[in-house]
């Protein structure tokens, strides 16, 4: 059986979210996806994942909020993280006080 990456997906746009499932699962992965940022809170605390994308603007808590709880959390600590700010999409690796932007990208 082949590793298939396990990625959390949270955006609370419907269209974004069914997008992002069929890329990444075109791609190989397994994507776990929600519309809400307590919802995530609660899956990164209880599941493992290899990867993160987080869209800025979530209900309930803010994206930087969700990464901050993701690097608090002891099974996702040193998840990579990609997620949108304004208009660049942002690699977060690390500790989010110490946040490096490895890659930015216009996106509009």
């Amino acid at each position: 059986m082949a590793f298939r990456p396990k990625i959390l997906v949270v955006d609370d746009d419907p269209k974004a979210l069914e997008t992002l499932e069929e890329a990444l699962t075109r791609m190989g992965a397994d994507p776990h996806c929600m519309s809400s940022g307590l919802l995530a809170t609660n899956l990164i605390h209880r599941d493992r994942f290899d990867g993160i994308l987080v869209d800025a603007q979530i209900p309930e808590i803010s994206g930087l909020d969700l990464v901050q709880r993701v690097r608090k959390s002891r099974a996702n600590a040193k998840c990579p993280i990609i997620s949108d700010v304004g208009k660049r999409a942002c690699y977060i690796s690390g500790d989010v006080s110490s946040r490096r932007q490895l890659f930015s990208r216009q996106t509009g």
